[in-house]
């Protein structure tokens, strides 16, 4: 849940994202009216809030909805958004909104991929793009941050991974206790109000379609707002797939294995990777019981002040998967074989520099995602799930892909287990089942390395989108961080009837890390 669960977040889309000029309906209160006189919703434009530079051709304001639609004359929230102009002289007539992950990553990140990477100029190049902050996240108002949660950096450097779960789940615990103390009505930050917030945000700038381009979580958000809402969506790309209907509780296990069983077959079926490494799972394995049963103390030295990092099964394991997630696959088959001869120094110096991170205090600027809104969504959807009759346990699925080493399983069952007191309603059955039929174009990307969102939840789904095309590319999470990637959503976007030229995945190579 730690580090790991914070993929389906933080796997910065450092290298992301697209624009189209449309004039903006606008809103501003005059003297005469009351805010509660104002329709909802509503675009009021505002000063960009997030870092961005003079150069940047943006617009900026804050899409005010209601927090809890069934209530008309409920509160009214505010959610941020940065409008990227497009670069063409005749910009496409429909958007790309940017559907971020998490539920509650940040959105610098985002942001900055817009500004400064190929996928942002590439994508730019075409239509107007569109970030939003989802409700309860970023600059959103109110943003439901868990600063309850910090933990300073001895603590998390030098204790258990389960230790380090039961001091988070304590601050989760407080955080709960003060947002539902501040009024904050958390049953109302879920996956049916975010879809909504999507097509509000469409009818307040007044578009008559737009394209969606939703990761990770994003791409279940994506789901809702096909089913919800289909005729706003001119095209869907979905990168890194979540499904609707997807237990991810029950599926964590598996999800996790395969990308684990990815990563031995991708080296040994690579002469020179299974020449450098001919023993990598066995070494693995070898390496997860030891910790498993002595945890390691490694003295790490930085500017001559000595930290004393504790690696347990669990943490090696976390570090594993965040590699897997970030990319860094090629030199993974290095860190395990390290490892196996005690040498520990690669994750232990990972887990020194995230548990520096975590003295930072969580904001809308800083890399922890928002828990208030990863809770309250994915509580509320887990909830959906149970009534609908999914299945719940942490291994119901273990049989499915052979049994299951002890720390694996072990790793995976703190799985949203704060929604045993993070009380935020149940998803409507609608959005708890999978996705029926529907004519969308879509586009669907995997990584054949990606250990939380593996090709066999994209593949189910693609089944069922009749106009889609699916794709897994030899990469982990955020396909689109790719150049094969970027280049079928470049194509798919500027014509969603046609199948793209697939052709670049071939020549895509795995550059597999020499032993140190």
């Amino acid at each position: 849940m730690y580090r790991m669960n914070r993929v389906l977040t933080l796997l910065a889309l450092a290298a992301l994202l697209a624009g189209a000029c449309q004039p903006i309906v606008a809103l501003t209160p005059d003297d005469t009216q009351t805010e509660a006189a104002l329709p909802v919703p509503r675009f009021e434009p505002s000063a960009c809030k997030y870092s961005i530079p003079e150069w940047a051709n943006t617009t900026c304001g804050y899409l005010v909805v209601r927090e809890d639609r069934s209530q008309p004359g409920g509160e009214e929230i505010r959610l941020h958004v940065v409008i990227f102009k497009g670069a063409s002289a005749e910009p496409a007539a429909d958007p790309l909104i940017l559907l971020n992950g998490g539920p509650g990553s940040a959105g610098q990140p985002m942001i900055d991929g817009m500004l400064y990477s190929h996928v942002g100029a590439v994508w730019r190049s075409a239509r107007e793009v569109i970030y939003i902050d989802q409700r309860g996240t970023g600059f959103s108002i109110p943003s439901l941050y868990c600063p309850e949660t910090a933990i300073a950096q001895a603590t998390v450097a030098s204790t258990s991974y389960t230790a380090t779960m039961a001091a988070e789940t304590s601050g989760l615990q407080r955080c709960y206790t003060r947002l539902y103390e501040d009024g904050v009505n958390l049953a109302a930050y879920n996956l049916a109000e975010s879809a909504a917030d999507i097509n509000d945000l469409r009818l307040a700038l007044g578009y008559a379609q737009v394209n969606l381009y939703g990761f990770s979580y994003g791409s279940l958000l994506a789901e809702a707002i096909m089913l919800d809402h289909p005729a706003a969506l001119r095209s869907v790309v979905m990168d890194s797939v979540l499904p609707l209907g997807t237990d991810l509780v029950h599926e964590r296990p598996v999800c996790l294995q395969s990308g684990l069983q990815a990563l031995f077959a991708g080296c040994a079926a690579d002469a020179a990777c299974q020449a450098a490494y001919p023993a990598l799972e066995a070494h693995f394995y070898a390496v997860l019981e030891r910790l498993r049963e002595s945890p390691a103390v490694i003295p790490l030295n930085t500017l001559g002040e000595i930290h004393l990092v504790m690696l347990d099964d669990l943490k090696f394991l976390d570090h594993i998967f965040y590699q897997l997630q970030r990319g860094a696959v090629h030199s993974l088959p290095r860190t395990i074989e390290a490892a196996f001869a005690r040498n520990y120094s690669q994750p232990a110096w990972g887990w020194l520099s995230y548990a520096a991170g975590e003295e930072i205090e969580a904001g809308p600027l800083t890399p922890p995602k928002a828990d208030g809104l990863y809770y309250s969504t994915l509580c509320n959807y887990a909830a959906g799930l149970a009534a609908a009759g999914a299945e719940s346990s942490p291994c119901a699925s273990c049989a499915e892909s052979g049994d299951l080493h002890p720390s694996l399983a072990a790793y995976a069952g703190f799985m949203l287990t704060p929604c045993a007191f993070w009380e935020a309603g149940a998803a409507p059955a609608r959005l708890a089942m999978p996705m029926p039929a529907v004519q969308i174009p879509a586009l669907l990307l995997t990584g054949a390395y990606d250990c939380a969102l593996p090709f066999h939840l994209s593949q189910k789904e693609a089944g069922r989108l009749g106009d889609s095309y699916h794709f897994v590319l030899p990469v982990g999470h955020t396909v689109v961080a790719s150049q094969c990637g970027l280049d079928l959503t470049r194509q798919f976007l500027a014509d969603p009837t046609q199948a793209p030229d697939s052709a670049c995945i071939g020549e895509m190579e795995m550059n597999w890390a020499p032993p140190e």
